[in-house]
């Protein structure tokens, strides 16, 4: 009796094919919160003022009653955040900028709208000043801050971090404007003040690709040997002796 044995070829792939499992580990979640790391008011009634080192950006329009400039006209203020410390292959899910409203002037119950621009070139927090102002792009987005609303307002700034981060954009912050259009301003914490603005991100780690493991609690089936028939041995034929002449008399009479 003979068995019949599955070929290595065959054994393997009856393995893999029953006991290989892809493993896949979930992307990675992480949360990041970035301070700015440069800011400034750009003042057009002190337009070679440095104010880089005060404690609120301002944005609107100014007045020399208020005490921040010799001559009254319109505020703007810059500000940066630094996303390289983001892993290169990072992928930001969401990006939202937190401004702290700390400072107001305008008159009872009014409302301005404030509006975002990426800035285009690169600037200096320590030497800008509203005559160097570098130039910005298309407004982004605006959030609504009225007189005396002391709390935080917050703006997706989503697809613009994610440009930041792979270098489709160049990252030179933004540029926040108020109502120029009338006396009034609003005052945000800069970062040597009490709460600096925010960009908060989260972000994942690309997916990594699966890999084929072998789950040791799997065994491989295989089918049962074939048995083959054993046949009896013939039965050999009894060889006769040959024959030899027979003379008989031959009689006459």
């Amino acid at each position: 009796m003979r068995s019949r044995l599955l070929p290595i070829g065959l054994l393997l792939i009856a393995i893999l094919s029953g006991a290989a499992v892809a493993h896949a580990a979930p992307a990675a979640q992480s949360v990041s919160v970035l301070s700015a790391d440069a800011d400034a008011t750009l003042h057009a009634g002190d337009p070679e003022a440095l104010r880089g080192s005060e404690e609120t950006l301002l944005v609107g329009y100014d007045l020399p009653a208020t005490g921040n400039a010799p001559s009254e006209g319109a505020v703007r203020a810059l500000m940066r955040f630094d996303l390289s410390t983001l892993p290169p292959e990072a992928i930001i899910a969401s990006a939202t900028l937190m401004l702290r409203l700390s400072a107001s002037w305008d008159a009872p119950g009014a409302e301005v709208r404030c509006t975002f621009q990426p800035v285009l070139q690169d600037w200096d927090e320590s030497a800008v000043t509203w005559d160097t102002a570098p130039d910005a792009g298309d407004r982004i987005g605006w959030i609504s801050a009225p007189h005396a609303g002391w709390d935080w307002y917050s703006l997706d700034l989503t697809e613009l971090a994610q440009a930041w981060h792979e270098g489709s954009q160049p990252n030179h912050g933004l540029l926040l404007r108020g109502d120029e259009s009338r006396p009034n301003w609003r005052g945000f914490s800069s970062r040597e003040g009490d709460y600096p603005a925010q960009l908060v991100l989260t972000w994942n780690l690309p997916t990594p690709t699966p890999t084929a493991t072998l789950d040791p609690t799997l065994q491989p089936t295989m089918p049962p040997p074939t048995l083959e028939p054993t046949l009896p041995s013939p039965t050999p034929e009894p060889t006769l002796p040959p024959l030899s002449p027979c003379y008989l008399p031959l009689i006459v009479s």
